[in-house]
């Protein structure tokens, strides 16, 4: 067994994209020759928050650190807990992004951190054109789950079924799910056998979003609005029960859910850009053709200057209906997308790749001075934490401005009443 402990930090318990990559490359790494502790966190009023456990930080251990929490919610994390810049510590960020450009508030976290773990070639150009340090490709494991035959939660019988799943606080803009929508509207507005499932969480978080799909579904009975936490045997119950996957994404960092569909044997259709090029291709799938745009001024999460896919809703069209159409002689294709995903992304392929790269750490780290590196980490920390004081400090003075004004106003009112 190596002497080297790896601690893997995570949001393990929490519903979302990120979450279900790191409980997947966790399972890939827990069959290492490391010890590996699993360390996890929950959100509390936006801050994560350190859950309680037995994990010991020992000072004379060799120890790597991998933290699978996204860039932007490093400052979130750092407000309740440490990067530990110790020796023989070896810190690892695992993120991944989705745009070409990095905010200028977080380029400043990847000097915090010794290497950093991205799961595409896509993110790799990305965080590349930022730092020097190691940049590796770590995939996500797409792990192939059995589950017994039972019911569904949802009952389709003799419709054709397009799904698509996302995440409501994962930018709509970037997952264009009015894109989607209006693709499928176009297509098949007239054909009662078809029906398109957006399944969704955290919708009721997001008052624009909601007011639009519910909208969409309450006046579209071939659109199927589901808002709740699925477990995972349920997400694969409702992939199992589509016939083809749609994401027509203007980037994505890897895709999850297009892989997942994949080895479900399902038809995958999404757009030609970004993360999902790392398993998705001609023979695999349906690349939707898009134009390359830069934004020219900030919209929602999408910041000037960021370049996105725009697909072709023309061409997506033709694809969803050829699909449609064609769908009993596409098994070749179904075919190819389950050995894609099978042969480069199973438990021992990741695995494989985690510990190599693991074990190439280990052997280079030595009894070394982290000073330099520890005076950084507590600057960039003091920073965050000075911004977000600020920030708190701010909405207060909002929220006591807005009392002192609706007393005053009351007592204008009252007053006035009086007079009258």
């Amino acid at each position: 067994m190596e002497n080297t402990i790896v601690n893997y930090h995570a949001t393990f318990s929490k519903t979302s994209g990120i979450s279900e990559a790191a409980r997947a490359n966790f399972t890939a790494l827990k069959s290492s020759r490391f010890t590996v502790n699993q360390i996890n966190y929950i959100e509390n009023k936006r801050q994560l928050i350190r859950e309680h456990n037995n994990v010991l930080i020992d000072i004379d251990q060799k120890t790597i650190n991998i933290y699978h929490i996204n860039i932007n919610d490093i400052p979130s994390y750092i407000l309740n807990n440490k990067i530990r810049t110790l020796p023989n510590t070896y810190n690892i960020a695992y993120w991944a992004w989705e745009f070409n450009k990095l905010p200028e508030e977080f380029v400043s976290l990847i000097s915090l951190f010794d290497e950093i773990w991205v799961p595409s070639s896509f993110c790799q150009n990305i965080f590349t054109s930022y730092s020097f340090k190691p940049v590796v490709k770590i995939p996500h494991l797409i792990e192939s789950i059995e589950i017994e035959e039972s019911k569904p939660k949802i009952e389709l019988q003799n419709k054709f079924v397009f799904l698509s799943i996302f995440d409501s606080l994962s930018t709509p803009e970037r997952k264009n799910t009015d894109g989607l929508i209006q693709c499928f509207l176009d297509t098949f507005s007239t054909n009662p056998d078809v029906v398109l499932i957006l399944k969704t969480v955290n919708l009721e978080k997001n008052k624009r979003l909601y007011k639009k799909l519910t909208e969409k579904a309450n006046h579209h009975n071939s659109i199927i609005l589901i808002n709740e936490n699925y477990t995972k045997k349920e997400i694969i119950q409702l992939i199992d029960s589509c016939h083809s996957y749609v994401s027509l994404h203007r980037s994505e960092g890897f895709g999850l859910t297009l892989a997942e569909a994949m080895l479900r044997n399902k038809i995958v259709i999404g757009t030609g850009y970004s993360g999902n090029l790392e398993f998705m291709n001609a023979q695999n799938s349906f690349l939707v053709p898009y134009q390359l745009i830069t934004k020219d001024e900030d919209a929602g999460f999408i910041k000037k200057g960021y370049q996105y896919a725009e697909p072709d809703i023309d061409n997506s069209k033709k694809i969803l209906k050829f699909v449609y159409a064609n769908y009993n002689n596409l098994e070749d294709i179904k075919l190819n997308a389950k050995q894609s995903i099978e042969n480069s992304f199973s438990k021992k392929a990741i695995g494989d790749l985690m510990n190599s790269r693991l074990a190439k750490i280990s052997s280079f780290m030595k009894e070394r001075s982290n000073v330099n590196l520890a005076k950084n980490s507590e600057l960039i920390t003091e920073n965050i934490r000075l911004k977000h004081d600020i920030k708190k400090y701010e909405g207060n003075i909002i929220i006591k401005f807005k009392t002192i004004l609706k007393s005053k106003t009351q007592k204008m009112v009252a007053y006035l009443f009086f007079i009258f």
